[in-house]
């Protein structure tokens, strides 16, 4: 039986700011088993209809919205989601809300979707048909896409000389383990030179393009400072580091330094030196690039095949978005995402070079309750008075359940479609919907609605509400949009589909054979992208609802 859909969420009251530090709310106790609280907004599908928590939404000149969710697609039991009371206007007459936070999934097995028992507002269906521009009211294209997208050939990292010893500034560092290349990880160890009459605390301090964690843990975040002990002091304790990318295409001969500070029962201080660092990145500027780290990933679940598998589903959205954003520097302090749903407390610290936008992946063990979450990063940009209107920085979180090559492309490209915006997880997207009503909900956008046979993008809300919460989801296409942005069609299409491109465009990207023309051998061609015209033929599970 298909999974039903669940989501809980907090929102703060609007305090837009471009300063990076966290807007999120204080999360609450959850109120069942596996449904945590949420800070900001969250997609969630769960094995079985259940309370939850719904958020106290933002104040709009629309008015206050009231609960709403999202639908079941084995039967009419939608999840939840916020219901507004008063439709949008035009954009100068909206105040500014907060803008969405996490989107989840949930993965359990499940047997093929059925009809919806319910009969939703009557709609004309999409056009099924896959090739560019077919159904759609915008200027043909050329539909042979054809790929030069290269295929990175990774330094031969050098041969690393053996180890000396680093002794200097009280400590001893030894054992250092590094391939020397840029974006790699690396360690050493580090013990006290003598024994302390007291207990000793040694803080590290990278430098600009290095992020250190003095425990070498992922699971409690990145640690800048160890203790040692009149107990200890003499056995090596083995600290982590990365050499994040910086965005220049030469060598980093210097400022690969980490600095150290003892204080307590030894005072000294020092600089440990890495040693010159070897390009291996340089920004693309021609092409459009979502690039991966995998940094926050405790459980181990990012496998090399499992990496490979989600940087194909973040190059196919990026091979067809013709816009190219200047570099960002990043120096900034992520919270990841939590098995709950909500943000957790551990700090990771992240110095990247941002071409166009970074997405790290995260891990969880929900028992199957949970599939993924996903979400912009508000604090780097994607809403309205953040740094920048387009997102450039997002987190995705993918349960260790989803072991199937399939269902994890599919999964995280949904979860991306949401980190680059879709649907109104970006200030411009935002702005197409029409949330007069539940019944009526849907994206406006010109582009969608051409794609969708000259008609709006019905919102899962018009599929009914949850009958426990009585809720709604307006973050969603209705079953009937075939959109891997839709709970019934994201496990019967191979890829994003035409609408889904057509929604991008609609939330301010230029999007190759929708609003950009093509050019010749740029993009790979959708014939990779391989739709079912049959929503009942699927027997995976079915995502959740956005928060």
């Amino acid at each position: 039986m298909l999974e039903n859909f669940v989501a809980n969420a907090l929102r703060p009251e609007p305090e837009i700011t471009t300063d990076l530090r966290p807007l999120r709310p204080e999360p609450v106790a959850p109120l069942e088993p596996n449904l945590g609280q949420h800070r900001g907004w969250l997609c969630r599908a769960s094995a079985a209809w259940g309370p939850t928590t719904e958020p106290d939404t933002v104040a709009l000149v629309r008015g206050e919205p009231t609960s709403g969710g999202a639908t079941d697609l084995d039967a009419p039991r939608p999840a939840t989601r916020v219901e507004p009371t008063l439709g949008r206007t035009d954009a100068s007459a909206i105040a500014v809300p907060e803008p969405p936070g996490l989107q989840t999934h949930t993965h359990t097995e499940a047997t093929a979707p059925q009809t919806l028992t319910t009969s939703p507002p009557t709609r004309v269906e999409p056009d099924t048909s896959t090739a560019l521009g077919s159904d759609r009211a915008t200027p043909a294209v050329d539909t042979s896409l054809v790929s030069l997208r290269p295929t990175p050939i990774p330094p031969t990292p050098p041969t690393p000389p053996p180890t000396p010893i680093f002794s200097a500034g009280g400590v001893t560092i030894t054992n250092l383990q590094f391939s020397g290349l840029e974006g790699a990880n690396g360690t050493f160890q580090i013990k006290l030179a003598q024994a302390p009459t007291a207990p000793v605390t040694v803080t590290l301090a990278p430098g600009d393009f290095l992020v250190v964690d003095a425990d070498n843990t992922v699971a409690n975040g990145m640690q800048s400072s160890l203790t040692f002990t009149a107990q200890n002091w003499n056995d090596y304790q083995t600290v982590s580091f990365i050499a994040e990318k910086d965005g220049v295409a030469t060598d980093r001969a210097t400022g690969n330094a980490i600095a150290f500070t003892l204080a307590g029962g030894v005072t000294s201080n020092g600089s440990y030196d890495l040693g010159p660092i070897t390009n291996t990145y340089a920004p693309d500027l021609n092409a459009f690039d979502i690039t991966l780290d995998f940094r926050t990933d405790a459980l181990g679940f990012w496998t090399a095949d499992r990496q490979a598998i989600a940087q194909k589903a973040a190059d196919d959205w990026a091979d067809r978005i013709a816009n190219e954003w200047t570099g960002l520097q990043l120096n900034q302090v992520i919270q990841p995402i939590g098995n709950d749903g909500s943000y957790t407390t551990q700090n990771f610290n992240i110095k990247a070079y941002v071409d166009d936008l970074l997405v790290v992946m995260g891990s969880l063990d929900t028992n199957g309750s949970a599939g993924g979450y996903g979400s912009p990063v508000y604090e780097a940009g994607g809403w309205f008075g953040t740094p920048d209107l387009k997102p450039r920085l997002g987190q995705v979180a993918i349960d260790i359940s989803i072991t199937d090559d399939d269902d994890l492309y599919n999964l995280v490209s949904h979860e991306l479609g949401h980190v680059l915006g879709l649907i109104g997880y970006n200030w411009e997207g935002y702005l197409q919907q029409d949330l007069s009503s539940p019944q009526t909900a849907v994206f406006k956008g010109a582009y969608a609605a051409a794609a969708n046979g000259g008609n709006f993008i019905p919102l899962q809300s018009q599929d009914g509400p949850n009958p426990i919460t009585n809720t709604y989801d307006y973050w969603h296409p209705a079953a009937s949009v075939r959109s891997i942005m839709s709970y019934n069609w994201l496990y019967n299409v191979s890829g994003p589909t035409e609408i889904d491109y057509a929604l991008l465009a609609d939330s301010g990207y230029l999007v190759y054979g929708v609003n950009q023309p093509i050019p010749i051998a740029t993009v790979p061609p959708t014939s990779s992208v391989v739709e079912s015209t049959d929503s009942s033929l699927t027997t995976r599970p079915q995502p959740a609802m956005p928060v």
